[in-house]
């Protein structure tokens, strides 16, 4: 799910346009039902001085693009950008195996800290109880592609989830009646809510491309 717009992220430069023929390098003759067996290359791209990528030829296709690095959210943007509401990826070293992620919700006001609910005899708490730290990712899966990492470590763990806090998280995506009701409907008695305190950040936005 998140591997195509992880490599749209990636913070390198980034490429707008390719050569529109540069496919057919990759295809063999017969997959291209080429008969004369000619030899098909892609056109170059060319950096101009103006800092474009320019496109060789006369046609349509033929034109200046821009390339960009992204740029880094200023401290108030990327809080905000967390505070928004998406589904979160939180990893959490997972004892000698690769890292635990999973898509989870949370709650966090800028300037505070994050709060993450979760079932106490679930995997992921027992392996965020012991590793005291987690890695929370948050991503713009559309135009224009934003991301924020946040790196933290966990200051206290509350068990059970005390039941305010269940049903802000529970608003925050379900809305207030389902929120609510959602909230209720749960039993929270087996519940452990996490409080992370951000630490470092990593963030990038691509606006500029657009």
């Amino acid at each position: 799910m998140f591997e195509p717009l992880a490599r749209t992220l990636l913070p390198d430069a980034v490429i707008v346009a390719e050569s529109p023929t540069a496919p057919l390098c990759h295809l063999g003759h017969a997959a291209m039902g080429d008969q004369s067996r000619e030899r098909r290359h892609p056109r170059p791209l060319h950096l101009s001085r103006s800092g474009r990528r320019r496109m060789p030829g006369n046609s349509a296709a033929s034109q200046d693009v821009r390339v960009h690095m992204p740029k880094a959210f200023t401290e108030a943007e990327r809080q905000q950008f967390l505070a928004g509401k998406h589904v979160a990826v939180l990893s959490v070293a997972a004892d000698g195996r690769p890292p635990a992620s999973v898509p989870i919700w949370y709650d966090y006001t800028p300037g505070g800290n994050i709060r993450v609910n979760t079932g106490v005899s679930r995997r992921k708490a027992k392996l965020i109880e012991r590793a005291g730290a987690v890695t929370l990712v948050v991503q713009r899966e559309e135009l224009p592609y934003q991301y924020v990492v946040v790196e933290g470590t966990v200051v206290e763990a509350t068990t059970p989830s005390p039941a305010e806090a269940r049903e802000a998280i529970a608003i925050r995506y379900l809305g207030e009646e389902g929120g609510r009701e959602f909230a209720h409907r749960v039993d929270g008695s087996d519940s452990v809510l996490f409080t992370v305190r951000p630490d470092r950040w990593f963030t990038a936005d691509f606006s500029a491309d657009l």
